[in-house]
């Protein structure tokens, strides 16, 4: 077994459901001391990355700490916990440690070897530490009268600072229950598919079962096929991920958004595989040197399948440059209602534009009409040889409007359309697209637009619209 696979304990202390690891015996008998060396730039980059799980305003002080384990003299580590979720990475640290006057072993780094400070203190102190040094933590327990006094120092070329030591018998371990899937998934595919469905999440507390991406299998036949689903009823995003091997069934699963988050950022850059377990009431995800396991919302996501528009049933495709489309929305949005950021998407064929003004205006009603250049104003884009026009319009309280023409392919060319969204949600949905072009079906002015990215057949996202 590697030092690694040795350190990775969080997932068997917490199956364990006791802190016995965690037990400094030799502190009752005999005094001791550790020092334990880090690179500042290694371990600021991992508390980077676990520090959100700390919350700040927790009531038990010992939430508030990173606990860091040292079991043998090149490693250490780190663990942090909100009592939902909790994280665990190895990181490279230089450890020496005595007991009363002697050397201390491997098994006595084991017992003495818990140390807890202040994430978040630790964290910004890391910020303006020089990047090349390192850092030293020193834990020192003095046994007087039969009393063990535990200190900590941090020191850094000539900066040292005293903290405080909190008692880590009462670290809040999740416990992981035995599990009833277990899958293995890369971990630039587990992070790619997040990446596309976490943007959709609810953030409506009173909806909870829609805080969090549902993970489900697609079926009992496609059980090596997982869904990843996200909805705050304004959108959706889905994005399937094909396995090599079948799973054996299991109940679909709400992963809470922060559990989300954080592991999306542990993901960052890893490689190879992400050993997955799933139990009823948690999840856990291991991989390279990191484990975190959360705790499952306990809810029931919606039937959601429905409420996703068929190609079939759409009445008009668009195909559009994603570029231009993001930059056509994010211009107009800069006037568009502050409440409700809708903008107006209008689709017209080409061969119309003359007899149609693409403000709804026939040719005869403008006649004697003088708009304002600044409350008229379109910039058109027809270079290319599509056979449309998409213009994306709005206005505001204050009677500013703005409008830009983007040139399209659609069909058929007799359906013109007009349909209001909310411009937050089309650009979030745009970024997460990886095609230049991107596909658009609509059924008519008042149905959710489908959105395709034709560079990943297996991911779908909804908008529904807005009055306007």
């Amino acid at each position: 077994m590697s030092d690694t696979e040795t350190l990775l304990t969080l997932g068997n202390v917490a199956e364990k459901g006791s802190d016995s690891d965690l037990t400094v015996s030799a502190s009752n008998q005999q005094s001791y001391e550790i020092n334990v060396r880090f690179k500042v730039a290694d371990i600021h980059k991992t508390m980077s990355k676990i520090k959100g799980v700390v919350e700040r305003k927790a009531t038990i002080p010992v939430l508030k700490n990173v606990l860091i384990r040292i079991t043998n003299f090149s490693q250490a580590e780190l663990i942090v916990s909100d009592m939902d979720l909790m994280a665990s990475v190895v990181v490279n640290a230089e450890s020496d440690a005595k007991v009363g006057n002697t050397k201390a072993t491997v098994n006595d780094l084991k017992e003495i070897g818990v140390i807890t400070v202040p994430a978040l203190t630790f964290y910004e102190i890391l910020s303006a530490l020089n990047k090349d040094s390192d850092v030293v933590i020193t834990k020192k327990c003095a046994n007087e009268n039969g009393q063990s006094k535990i200190t900590y120092d941090i020191t850094s070329d000539s900066y040292s600072i005293n903290i405080p030591y909190v008692d880590v018998d009462n670290f809040p371990f999740v416990n992981l229950d035995e599990y009833d899937a277990e899958f293995e998934i890369n971990a630039s595919l587990l992070e790619n598919v997040l990446n596309k469905t976490s943007f959709a999440i609810s953030n409506d507390e009173t909806k909870f079962f829609l805080n969090g991406i549902y993970l489900h299998q697609k079926s009992e036949a496609e059980s090596n096929v997982l869904c990843f689903v996200s909805t705050d009823l304004h959108r959706l995003a889905k994005s399937e991920v094909i396995l090599a091997d079948k799973l054996s069934p299991f109940k679909g699963i709400i992963i809470p958004r922060k559990a989300i988050s954080e592991l999306t950022g542990l993901l960052e850059k890893s490689i190879g595989m992400v050993n997955v377990k799933i139990s009823k009431t948690k999840v856990s995800f291991k991989f390279d040197t990191s484990i975190l396991v959360t705790k499952l919302i306990d809810g029931e996501f919606p039937e959601y399948q429905n409420a996703i528009p068929s190609i079939e049933s759409s009445e008009v495709k668009v195909n559009i440059n994603k570029a231009k489309l993001v930059n056509a929305v994010n211009l107009i949005s800069i006037v568009a209602p502050e409440k409700t950021q809708s903008i107006k998407f209008s689709l017209v064929a080409n061969d119309q534009i003359s007899l149609v003004d693409l403000n709804g205006e026939e040719e005869g009603e403008k006649k004697g009409k003088k708009k304002a250049k600044s409350e008229d104003e379109a910039t058109r884009d027809t270079s290319d040889s599509e056979n449309g026009t998409f213009l994306v319009s709005t206005s505001s309280e204050n009677s500013a409007k703005a409008e830009q023409a983007i040139a399209m392919n659609f069909e058929p060319q007799d359906k013109n359309l007009e349909i209001n969204f909310n411009a937050k949600y089309v650009l979030e949905v745009l970024k997460v697209v990886e095609s230049d072009k991107v596909d658009l079906y609509f059924k008519d002015s008042f149905s959710a637009v489908l959105v395709k990215d034709q560079k990943d057949s297996d991911s779908l996202y909804i908008i529904m619209p807005t009055r306007g």
